[in-house]
Protein backbone atom coordinates (compact mmCIF):
# COMPACT_ATOMS: atom_id res chain seq x y z
CA UNK A 1 0.00 0.00 0.00
CA UNK A 2 2.54 2.33 0.86
CA UNK A 3 4.61 1.70 -2.82
CA UNK A 4 1.12 2.52 -4.22
CA UNK A 5 1.20 5.46 -2.54
CA UNK A 6 4.70 6.81 -3.17
CA UNK A 7 4.25 5.30 -6.76
CA UNK A 8 1.15 7.44 -7.45
CA UNK A 9 2.57 10.20 -6.19
CA UNK A 10 5.90 10.05 -7.60
CA UNK A 11 4.05 9.22 -10.98
CA UNK A 12 1.83 13.45 -10.59
CA UNK A 13 4.88 14.86 -9.36
CA UNK A 14 6.81 14.09 -12.34
CA UNK A 15 3.91 14.98 -15.11
CA UNK A 16 3.90 18.21 -13.19
CA UNK A 17 7.24 18.21 -13.64
CA UNK A 18 6.94 17.65 -17.01
CA UNK A 19 4.83 19.95 -18.39
CA UNK A 20 6.86 22.76 -16.78
CA UNK A 21 9.95 21.29 -18.00
CA UNK A 22 9.30 23.58 -21.35
CA UNK A 23 10.74 25.98 -19.34
CA UNK A 24 14.61 25.10 -19.87
CA UNK A 25 16.02 26.54 -16.45
CA UNK A 26 12.97 24.47 -15.07
CA UNK A 27 15.17 21.67 -14.57
CA UNK A 28 18.32 22.70 -13.79
CA UNK A 29 16.41 24.50 -11.21
CA UNK A 30 15.10 20.98 -10.04
CA UNK A 31 18.60 19.42 -9.80
CA UNK A 32 20.11 22.63 -8.15
CA UNK A 33 17.32 21.86 -4.98
CA UNK A 34 18.62 18.36 -5.11
CA UNK A 35 22.00 18.75 -4.70
CA UNK A 36 21.68 20.82 -1.52
CA UNK A 37 19.33 17.91 -0.57
CA UNK A 38 21.42 15.06 -1.34
CA UNK A 39 23.78 16.44 1.62
CA UNK A 40 21.31 15.32 3.86
CA UNK A 41 20.86 12.46 1.90
CA UNK A 42 24.83 11.49 2.19
CA UNK A 43 24.76 12.45 6.04
CA UNK A 44 22.13 10.17 6.77
CA UNK A 45 19.94 12.78 8.16
CA UNK A 46 17.19 11.71 5.40
CA UNK A 47 17.07 8.10 4.56
CA UNK A 48 16.88 7.29 0.88
CA UNK A 49 13.65 5.48 0.20
CA UNK A 50 13.43 1.97 -1.18
CA UNK A 51 11.24 0.69 -4.00
CA UNK A 52 11.61 -2.83 -4.83
CA UNK A 53 14.89 -3.34 -2.62
CA UNK A 54 16.59 -0.51 -4.72
CA UNK A 55 17.12 2.65 -3.09
CA UNK A 56 16.09 5.72 -5.35
CA UNK A 57 16.74 9.58 -4.77
CA UNK A 58 16.02 12.30 -6.28
CA UNK A 59 18.50 13.01 -9.39
CA UNK A 60 17.52 9.84 -10.56
CA UNK A 61 14.22 10.73 -11.14
CA UNK A 62 15.05 14.17 -12.53
CA UNK A 63 17.64 12.20 -14.75
CA UNK A 64 14.39 10.65 -16.06
CA UNK A 65 12.90 14.17 -17.11
CA UNK A 66 15.91 15.41 -18.68
CA UNK A 67 15.93 12.43 -20.79
CA UNK A 68 12.77 13.10 -21.82
CA UNK A 69 13.34 16.35 -22.51
CA UNK A 70 16.36 16.28 -24.12
CA UNK A 71 15.29 13.49 -26.52
CA UNK A 72 11.94 15.66 -27.38
CA UNK A 73 14.10 18.28 -28.73
CA UNK A 74 16.91 16.65 -30.16
CA UNK A 75 14.34 15.10 -32.11
CA UNK A 76 11.92 18.38 -33.40
CA UNK A 77 15.37 20.60 -33.26
CA UNK A 78 18.80 18.95 -34.11
CA UNK A 79 21.64 21.53 -34.13
CA UNK A 80 23.76 20.64 -36.46
CA UNK A 81 26.78 22.60 -34.88
CA UNK A 82 26.51 20.09 -31.51
CA UNK A 83 25.91 16.68 -34.00
CA UNK A 84 29.70 16.21 -32.70
CA UNK A 85 29.03 16.38 -29.02
CA UNK A 86 26.00 14.16 -29.82
CA UNK A 87 27.57 11.57 -30.89
CA UNK A 88 30.20 11.46 -28.28
CA UNK A 89 27.88 11.04 -25.53
CA UNK A 90 25.58 8.74 -27.73
CA UNK A 91 29.02 6.70 -27.97
CA UNK A 92 29.11 6.51 -24.12
CA UNK A 93 25.33 5.29 -24.15
CA UNK A 94 26.06 2.41 -26.39
CA UNK A 95 28.83 1.67 -24.42
CA UNK A 96 26.60 1.83 -21.17
CA UNK A 97 24.23 -0.31 -23.10
CA UNK A 98 26.35 -2.78 -24.22
CA UNK A 99 28.23 -3.33 -21.09
CA UNK A 100 24.60 -3.39 -19.11
CA UNK A 101 23.86 -6.30 -21.44
CA UNK A 102 27.10 -8.27 -20.84
CA UNK A 103 26.31 -7.83 -17.13
CA UNK A 104 23.16 -9.17 -17.40
CA UNK A 105 23.74 -12.13 -19.41
CA UNK A 106 26.64 -13.37 -16.40
CA UNK A 107 24.05 -13.13 -13.91
CA UNK A 108 25.68 -10.23 -12.24
CA UNK A 109 24.00 -8.08 -9.27
CA UNK A 110 21.56 -5.86 -10.71
CA UNK A 111 21.56 -3.48 -7.20
CA UNK A 112 25.81 -3.59 -7.95
CA UNK A 113 25.10 -2.31 -11.39
CA UNK A 114 22.76 0.38 -10.78
CA UNK A 115 24.64 1.57 -8.37
CA UNK A 116 27.66 1.92 -10.34
CA UNK A 117 26.20 3.05 -13.62
CA UNK A 118 23.67 5.92 -11.58
CA UNK A 119 26.61 8.53 -11.66
CA UNK A 120 27.73 7.78 -15.13
CA UNK A 121 24.07 8.08 -16.23
CA UNK A 122 23.77 11.58 -13.90
CA UNK A 123 27.03 12.87 -16.00
CA UNK A 124 25.81 12.07 -19.42
CA UNK A 125 22.01 13.39 -19.17
CA UNK A 126 22.47 16.65 -17.57
CA UNK A 127 25.09 17.56 -20.34
CA UNK A 128 23.16 15.89 -22.90
CA UNK A 129 20.06 18.21 -21.76
CA UNK A 130 22.48 21.56 -21.70
CA UNK A 131 23.26 20.21 -25.41
CA UNK A 132 19.88 20.09 -26.27
CA UNK A 133 18.54 23.23 -25.00
CA UNK A 134 18.61 26.50 -27.45
CA UNK A 135 20.61 29.46 -24.70
CA UNK A 136 19.84 32.92 -24.87
CA UNK A 137 22.46 35.37 -22.96
CA UNK A 138 19.61 36.15 -20.53
CA UNK A 139 19.38 32.67 -19.39
CA UNK A 140 22.82 32.25 -18.93
CA UNK A 141 22.86 35.13 -16.61
CA UNK A 142 19.84 34.01 -14.69
CA UNK A 143 21.45 30.40 -14.63
CA UNK A 144 24.73 31.61 -13.08
CA UNK A 145 22.06 33.93 -10.34
CA UNK A 146 21.15 30.18 -10.04
CA UNK A 147 23.80 28.51 -9.07
CA UNK A 148 25.07 31.20 -6.65
CA UNK A 149 22.13 31.01 -4.36
CA UNK A 150 22.46 27.34 -4.31
CA UNK A 151 26.29 27.70 -3.73
CA UNK A 152 24.90 29.98 -0.68
CA UNK A 153 22.94 27.13 0.83
CA UNK A 154 25.68 24.57 -0.01
CA UNK A 155 27.75 27.04 2.30
CA UNK A 156 24.97 27.17 4.97
CA UNK A 157 24.71 23.04 5.51
CA UNK A 158 28.87 23.39 5.92
CA UNK A 159 27.83 26.15 8.33
CA UNK A 160 25.60 24.19 10.51
CA UNK A 161 27.17 21.20 10.13
CA UNK A 162 30.52 23.18 11.78
CA UNK A 163 28.13 24.17 14.15
CA UNK A 164 27.10 20.43 15.22
CA UNK A 165 30.65 19.68 15.43
CA UNK A 166 31.15 22.82 17.93
CA UNK A 167 28.71 21.40 19.78
CA UNK A 168 29.76 17.84 20.37
CA UNK A 169 27.19 15.90 17.73
CA UNK A 170 29.40 13.78 15.89
CA UNK A 171 28.68 14.28 12.31
CA UNK A 172 29.30 11.26 9.41
CA UNK A 173 28.66 10.29 6.08
CA UNK A 174 26.64 7.80 5.26
CA UNK A 175 28.07 5.15 2.43
CA UNK A 176 25.09 2.61 1.97
CA UNK A 177 24.83 2.05 5.28
CA UNK A 178 28.55 2.35 6.26
CA UNK A 179 29.96 5.25 8.37
CA UNK A 180 33.06 6.59 6.74
CA UNK A 181 35.49 9.68 7.37
CA UNK A 182 33.63 12.76 8.11
CA UNK A 183 33.61 15.36 5.56
CA UNK A 184 32.46 18.69 5.38
CA UNK A 185 30.26 18.20 2.69
CA UNK A 186 30.84 15.67 -0.89
CA UNK A 187 33.28 16.68 -3.14
CA UNK A 188 31.52 17.02 -6.09
CA UNK A 189 29.51 19.82 -4.28
CA UNK A 190 33.05 21.77 -3.46
CA UNK A 191 33.94 21.61 -6.89
CA UNK A 192 30.52 22.80 -7.84
CA UNK A 193 31.04 25.85 -5.17
CA UNK A 194 34.38 26.69 -6.37
CA UNK A 195 33.00 26.75 -10.33
CA UNK A 196 30.38 28.90 -9.46
CA UNK A 197 32.69 31.01 -8.02
CA UNK A 198 34.79 31.22 -11.23
CA UNK A 199 31.35 31.49 -13.33
CA UNK A 200 30.65 34.06 -11.93
CA UNK A 201 33.45 36.32 -12.11
CA UNK A 202 34.06 35.61 -15.37
CA UNK A 203 30.25 36.23 -16.69
CA UNK A 204 30.13 39.72 -14.98
CA UNK A 205 27.71 38.24 -12.39
CA UNK A 206 30.15 39.54 -9.56
CA UNK A 207 30.01 42.45 -10.68
CA UNK A 208 27.04 43.17 -10.93
CA UNK A 209 26.37 42.81 -7.12
CA UNK A 210 27.19 44.79 -4.32
CA UNK A 211 30.67 45.21 -3.59
CA UNK A 212 29.81 43.99 -0.12
CA UNK A 213 27.92 41.14 -1.43
CA UNK A 214 30.15 40.11 -3.80
CA UNK A 215 33.03 40.25 -1.12
CA UNK A 216 30.94 38.11 0.83
CA UNK A 217 30.20 35.06 -1.37
CA UNK A 218 33.93 35.31 -2.05
CA UNK A 219 34.24 34.59 1.31
CA UNK A 220 32.13 31.90 1.90
CA UNK A 221 33.04 29.95 -1.26
CA UNK A 222 36.47 30.08 -0.15
CA UNK A 223 35.81 29.04 3.49
CA UNK A 224 33.82 25.98 2.01
CA UNK A 225 36.77 25.30 -0.27
CA UNK A 226 39.26 25.30 2.53
CA UNK A 227 37.01 23.29 5.17
CA UNK A 228 35.90 21.48 2.58
CA UNK A 229 38.37 18.50 3.36
CA UNK A 230 39.02 17.09 -0.20
CA UNK A 231 42.47 17.53 -1.29
CA UNK A 232 42.01 16.95 -4.80
CA UNK A 233 39.52 19.85 -4.56
CA UNK A 234 42.39 22.00 -3.06
CA UNK A 235 44.40 21.12 -6.24
CA UNK A 236 41.56 21.83 -8.78
CA UNK A 237 41.51 25.42 -7.42
CA UNK A 238 44.95 26.12 -7.25
CA UNK A 239 44.96 24.81 -10.91
CA UNK A 240 41.48 27.25 -12.06
CA UNK A 241 43.18 30.25 -10.33
CA UNK A 242 46.48 30.12 -11.93
CA UNK A 243 45.15 29.35 -15.28
CA UNK A 244 42.51 32.40 -14.90
CA UNK A 245 45.07 34.47 -13.24
CA UNK A 246 46.88 33.83 -16.47
CA UNK A 247 44.39 34.28 -19.22
CA UNK A 248 42.20 36.38 -17.44
CA UNK A 249 42.39 40.31 -18.85
CA UNK A 250 41.58 42.30 -15.43
CA UNK A 251 42.80 42.14 -12.28
CA UNK A 252 41.53 38.60 -10.97
CA UNK A 253 44.36 38.07 -8.17
CA UNK A 254 43.71 40.83 -6.03
CA UNK A 255 39.94 39.88 -5.56
CA UNK A 256 40.76 36.44 -4.34
CA UNK A 257 43.65 37.35 -2.50
CA UNK A 258 41.29 40.35 -0.55
CA UNK A 259 38.62 37.56 0.28
CA UNK A 260 41.17 35.41 1.96
CA UNK A 261 42.75 38.41 3.59
CA UNK A 262 38.83 39.51 4.83
CA UNK A 263 38.28 35.69 5.51
CA UNK A 264 41.57 35.32 7.64
CA UNK A 265 40.93 38.33 9.55
CA UNK A 266 37.15 37.25 10.56
CA UNK A 267 38.30 33.64 11.63
CA UNK A 268 41.17 35.12 14.25
CA UNK A 269 37.93 37.95 15.72
CA UNK A 270 35.39 35.06 16.03
CA UNK A 271 38.17 32.77 17.69
CA UNK A 272 37.86 33.41 20.85
CA UNK A 273 34.38 33.70 21.06
CA UNK A 274 33.38 30.18 19.34
CA UNK A 275 34.35 26.82 20.68
CA UNK A 276 35.89 24.86 17.46
CA UNK A 277 37.34 21.68 18.76
CA UNK A 278 35.11 19.37 17.59
CA UNK A 279 35.46 21.18 14.01
CA UNK A 280 39.58 21.37 14.34
CA UNK A 281 39.96 17.56 14.98
CA UNK A 282 37.74 17.12 11.59
CA UNK A 283 39.83 19.53 9.83
CA UNK A 284 43.36 18.42 10.72
CA UNK A 285 42.52 15.02 9.95
CA UNK A 286 42.60 15.96 6.37
CA UNK A 287 46.19 17.12 6.35
CA UNK A 288 47.56 14.17 8.60
CA UNK A 289 45.71 12.08 5.97
CA UNK A 290 47.36 14.28 3.03
CA UNK A 291 51.25 13.92 5.23
CA UNK A 292 50.56 10.03 5.10
CA UNK A 293 52.01 8.84 1.88
CA UNK A 294 50.17 5.30 2.61
CA UNK A 295 46.53 6.61 2.49
CA UNK A 296 47.15 8.86 -0.81
CA UNK A 297 49.20 8.71 -3.11
CA UNK A 298 50.67 5.84 -2.65
CA UNK A 299 47.62 4.25 -2.09
CA UNK A 300 45.89 4.88 -5.22
CA UNK A 301 48.86 4.68 -7.46
CA UNK A 302 48.95 0.61 -6.84
CA UNK A 303 44.82 0.85 -6.82
CA UNK A 304 45.29 2.12 -10.41
CA UNK A 305 48.16 -0.07 -11.11
CA UNK A 306 45.52 -3.13 -10.26
CA UNK A 307 42.79 -1.81 -12.06
CA UNK A 308 45.08 -1.77 -15.22
CA UNK A 309 46.34 -5.44 -14.71
CA UNK A 310 44.77 -8.20 -16.85
CA UNK A 311 43.81 -10.16 -13.99
CA UNK A 312 41.42 -7.53 -13.41
CA UNK A 313 39.91 -6.27 -16.41
CA UNK A 314 39.73 -10.20 -17.57
CA UNK A 315 40.48 -9.97 -21.58
CA UNK A 316 41.86 -7.73 -24.15
CA UNK A 317 38.01 -6.80 -25.50
CA UNK A 318 37.45 -5.14 -22.06
CA UNK A 319 40.17 -2.70 -22.32
CA UNK A 320 38.23 -1.70 -25.55
CA UNK A 321 34.81 -1.30 -24.34
CA UNK A 322 35.15 -1.91 -20.62
CA UNK A 323 34.14 -4.93 -18.56
CA UNK A 324 30.37 -6.08 -18.06
CA UNK A 325 28.43 -4.27 -15.63
CA UNK A 326 27.83 -5.37 -12.51
CA UNK A 327 32.07 -6.98 -12.06
CA UNK A 328 33.27 -6.88 -8.89
CA UNK A 329 35.62 -4.32 -8.14
CA UNK A 330 37.11 -6.45 -5.12
CA UNK A 331 41.10 -6.79 -5.16
CA UNK A 332 43.93 -6.52 -2.85
CA UNK A 333 46.18 -3.47 -2.33
CA UNK A 334 49.09 -3.89 -0.27
CA UNK A 335 47.40 -6.18 2.36
CA UNK A 336 44.09 -4.72 2.25
CA UNK A 337 41.31 -6.16 0.67
CA UNK A 338 39.15 -3.39 -0.69
CA UNK A 339 36.07 -3.16 -3.30
CA UNK A 340 35.93 0.58 -4.07
CA UNK A 341 36.02 2.14 -7.16
CA UNK A 342 39.45 3.59 -9.29
CA UNK A 343 39.19 6.46 -7.55
CA UNK A 344 40.12 7.96 -11.26
CA UNK A 345 37.62 8.85 -13.61
CA UNK A 346 40.32 7.87 -16.40
CA UNK A 347 40.78 4.69 -15.64
CA UNK A 348 37.63 3.80 -14.25
CA UNK A 349 35.91 5.01 -17.73
CA UNK A 350 39.19 2.03 -19.15
CA UNK A 351 37.06 -0.12 -16.32
CA UNK A 352 33.26 0.83 -16.97
CA UNK A 353 33.39 1.22 -20.64
CA UNK A 354 36.96 0.66 -22.05
CA UNK A 355 39.06 3.49 -24.13
CA UNK A 356 36.87 4.31 -26.84
CA UNK A 357 34.42 5.66 -23.70
CA UNK A 358 37.49 7.56 -22.45
CA UNK A 359 38.37 8.92 -26.15
CA UNK A 360 34.72 10.15 -26.63
CA UNK A 361 34.48 11.95 -22.80
CA UNK A 362 37.73 13.15 -23.72
CA UNK A 363 36.63 14.30 -27.12
CA UNK A 364 32.98 16.25 -25.33
CA UNK A 365 35.80 18.37 -23.37
CA UNK A 366 38.27 18.58 -26.03
CA UNK A 367 35.28 20.42 -27.77
CA UNK A 368 34.43 23.19 -25.50
CA UNK A 369 38.69 23.98 -24.84
CA UNK A 370 38.26 24.98 -28.89
CA UNK A 371 34.80 26.51 -28.73
CA UNK A 372 35.02 28.72 -25.42
CA UNK A 373 38.37 30.37 -27.09
CA UNK A 374 36.10 31.56 -29.65
CA UNK A 375 34.05 33.22 -27.43
CA UNK A 376 34.61 36.32 -24.92
CA UNK A 377 34.60 34.32 -22.00
CA UNK A 378 37.53 32.08 -22.80
CA UNK A 379 38.36 32.65 -19.08
CA UNK A 380 35.65 29.62 -18.49
CA UNK A 381 38.42 27.27 -20.15
CA UNK A 382 39.80 26.96 -16.73
CA UNK A 383 36.39 25.04 -15.43
CA UNK A 384 37.71 22.73 -17.62
CA UNK A 385 41.02 22.82 -16.75
CA UNK A 386 40.36 22.13 -12.81
CA UNK A 387 37.45 19.15 -14.11
CA UNK A 388 40.63 17.41 -15.73
CA UNK A 389 42.34 17.83 -12.31
CA UNK A 390 39.27 17.05 -10.46
CA UNK A 391 38.93 13.46 -12.37
CA UNK A 392 42.59 12.34 -11.46
CA UNK A 393 41.17 11.17 -7.86
CA UNK A 394 37.15 10.99 -8.87
CA UNK A 395 34.80 10.15 -11.34
CA UNK A 396 32.41 12.28 -13.68
CA UNK A 397 29.36 13.39 -11.73
CA UNK A 398 26.02 15.42 -12.13
CA UNK A 399 27.46 18.41 -10.29
CA UNK A 400 29.97 18.99 -12.73
CA UNK A 401 27.71 18.43 -15.64
CA UNK A 402 26.12 21.64 -14.76
CA UNK A 403 29.45 23.42 -14.67
CA UNK A 404 30.21 22.12 -17.75
CA UNK A 405 26.65 22.81 -19.14
CA UNK A 406 26.91 26.59 -18.39
CA UNK A 407 30.09 26.24 -21.40
CA UNK A 408 27.92 24.76 -23.17
CA UNK A 409 25.66 27.51 -23.00
CA UNK A 410 28.17 29.92 -23.61
CA UNK A 411 29.27 27.96 -26.35
CA UNK A 412 25.92 27.66 -28.38
CA UNK A 413 24.79 31.54 -27.31
CA UNK A 414 25.57 33.79 -30.34
CA UNK A 415 25.94 36.56 -27.79
CA UNK A 416 29.12 35.37 -26.45
CA UNK A 417 30.90 34.70 -30.06
CA UNK A 418 34.38 36.84 -31.12
CA UNK A 419 33.18 36.27 -34.78
CA UNK A 420 29.59 37.79 -34.52
CA UNK A 421 29.12 41.24 -34.33
CA UNK A 422 25.85 42.68 -32.50
CA UNK A 423 24.17 45.82 -31.19
CA UNK A 424 25.56 47.67 -28.29
CA UNK A 425 22.18 47.06 -26.22
CA UNK A 426 22.63 42.71 -26.91
CA UNK A 427 26.17 42.68 -25.43
CA UNK A 428 26.43 41.83 -21.87
CA UNK A 429 28.31 44.68 -19.68
CA UNK A 430 28.41 43.98 -15.89
CA UNK A 431 28.78 47.83 -15.65
CA UNK A 432 25.96 48.85 -17.17
CA UNK A 433 23.64 46.25 -15.70
CA UNK A 434 24.86 47.17 -12.15
CA UNK A 435 23.55 50.57 -12.92
CA UNK A 436 20.67 49.79 -14.15
CA UNK A 437 20.19 47.88 -10.93
CA UNK A 438 20.93 51.05 -9.34
CA UNK A 439 18.60 53.03 -10.86
CA UNK A 440 15.74 50.39 -10.59
CA UNK A 441 16.72 50.47 -6.49
CA UNK A 442 16.14 54.67 -6.51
Amino acid sequence: MTEFFVLTLGTLLMVWMWQRSQQPLFLIRVGLVFIVLNQFFENGLIPGYQLAGYNIYPNDLLCILMFSRAGSNIINRLDRSFSFLHACLFTSAFLLAVSTYRGLNVAHDPKLMVNQARAVVQWQVALLYFISQIWSEAQITQLVKDFIVTSVALCGVILAKIAMLSAGIPVVMNNDGHTVVPRMIRSAASFFMMGTWLIASVTGALESMKKSTATMFSCLVLFATIVSQHRSVWLAGIVMIVLWVSLSRKAALPRLLQAFGILLVGLVLLAPFVKLDGFADAIMSSFERAADQKDTVQWRYESWQDVLSPSFMGSDANYIIGRPLGSDWGRTIGKTYVTVQAHNNYIQHIANDGVIGLLAEMAVLLFLIVNLFKTRLRELVTIVAASLTYYVSYSAQFELALCLGVLVGVVSCPAFSLNRKLEDEELFDPVRERQKRLSRMA
